[in-house]
């Protein structure tokens, strides 16, 4: 009697971002053969996954000792699934089934009953064994490719201050953008004008106006007035802030932000990171000179914060450090700068903010952190801190002064009042 190869249902589910693949044989006659699975590599609904299943395929056939008729059934299960997995990759999202000619819906293969010797079980691949025939064979593909997501209009922001940011455009309405508080995109880096540019995305195209820029609007290195953008092209405004047209779906969006989030934010409290900050004082400082207009540096210290770490352990100290750091940015406005720039130190850059301005924002900061209590393992721990602050006076910029020597100087102001006690503000 002829041995039989059965090639069980295959149903395809939607249901994982990833794609999981089992091929499942039976061969009724072989002795002590049963059912054996083996798990694919796990692969996207693509091109790899059908290059894995032919692969799988084909080393599984190397173990076989079966002569023509096996191996044709191995050929007929991958071409087969080949075949559904390209149709999957064209958008399809259906559920197949195999169905034979007999009642129980399963196709059947035969080859003669004297080629068909016992499989032998690879030493590097232990068979799960199924007792049920019945069984069957999920796999498991992405409920929609790629390409079915629907993409938006992004200006992402490859140079500058505001580096790795994205800003989405909306539809059909123009989108301005400058250093002034009024524009809805604020990039305040030297020679970008109040009101600049606008760009309004329009389909698959976007257009970009110069809307009376004292330094222009420039599209690959040429100055214009109005500019049809297509995806990938790039814009450059003021003296360093490039940014791109970009048509991305959420996935890419969300993978974007994320690397931005890596590059520019400390891991620990969300704040900006000390290289970000550096950035920024820089470009700031710049602004400040050259337009007459001061600029603050407030910079405070925790206080004995090697007390709650020894005293309630490291996670406690790192509890706190995330709730001032949410005091600070839940204080200063949008357009001002925290950043951690030590193990127990932040820092604050307050634009276009005078002495008595600053004094004033380090006095808020200081109360909300001494009313800060953070609670640990059933416990609450109070800290406070000491403010030192600088300022870049309009129209009295130190001669030959540089973006450190604010720095300098507030932290002199830190370690001096650090001497006098802790929990105060000076200049």
């Amino acid at each position: 009697m002829p041995s039989t190869v059965r090639q069980e249902a295959l149903i395809i589910k939607e249901e994982s971002p990833f794609s999981v693949c089992r091929l499942v044989l039976a061969c009724d006659d072989v002795p002590n053969l049963g059912w054996a699975c083996w798990p694919l590599p796990h692969a996207a609904a693509s091109a790899s996954s059908v290059a894995a299943v032919r692969l799988e395929a084909f080393a599984v056939r190397r173990f076989t000792p079966f002569e023509t008729g096996a191996r044709r059934a191995l050929r007929t299960l991958v071409r087969d699934l080949s075949t559904r997995l390209r149709e999957l990759r064209t958008g399809e999202r259906r559920s197949y089934r195999h169905s034979s000619a007999g009642e129980s819906g399963d196709e059947e293969l035969t080859c003669p009953a004297d080629s068909c010797a016992p499989w032998p079980e690879p030493e590097s691949r232990k068979m799960a064994k199924i007792a049920d025939p019945r069984a069957r064979t999920l796999v498991t593909v992405p409920s929609s490719s790629p390409s079915e997501l629907p993409k938006s209009a992004f200006m992402l922001v490859l140079t500058g201050t505001r580096f790795g940011e994205l800003f989405r455009l909306p539809p059909g309405r123009p989108v301005q953008i400058g250093r002034g508080e009024e524009v809805e995109i604020q990039l305040d880096d030297e020679g970008i004008s109040r009101v600049h540019c606008s760009v309004e995305a329009r389909g698959a195209e976007a257009i970009v106006r110069d809307l009376g820029s004292h330094n222009g609007t420039y599209v690959g290195g040429e100055r214009i007035t109005e500019k049809v953008l297509v995806d990938g092209d790039r814009v450059q405004i003021g003296s360093g802030t490039t940014f791109k047209l970009a048509y991305a779906d959420e996935v890419e969006v969300n993978y974007q932000r994320r690397l931005a989030e890596i590059a520019l934010r400390d891991p620990l409290t969300g704040v900006y990171n000390r290289r970000h900050f550096g950035e920024r004082l820089t470009s700031e400082f710049a602004a400040a000179q050259r337009y007459k207009r001061p600029l603050a540096l407030v910079m405070l210290d925790v206080d004995h914060l090697s007390r709650v770490n020894e005293g309630h352990g490291r996670p406690a100290g790192d509890e706190v450090l995330r709730g001032i750091a949410q005091v600070l940015q839940g204080l200063v406005r949008g357009a001002d700068v925290v950043a951690r720039v030590g193990g127990d130190e932040f820092a604050v850059l307050l634009r276009e903010t005078e002495l008595e301005g600053a004094q004033r924002m380090a006095e808020r900061l200081r109360k909300k952190v001494e009313q800060l209590r953070t609670k640990h393992e059933g416990r609450e721990i109070a800290v406070t801190a000491t403010f030192g602050i600088a300022v870049e006076s309009s129209g009295q910029s130190r001669e030959g002064e540089e973006p450190r020597d604010l720095v300098a100087r507030a932290e002199r102001v830190l370690e001096r009042l650090k001497e006098l006690g802790v929990n105060r503000i000076g200049n």
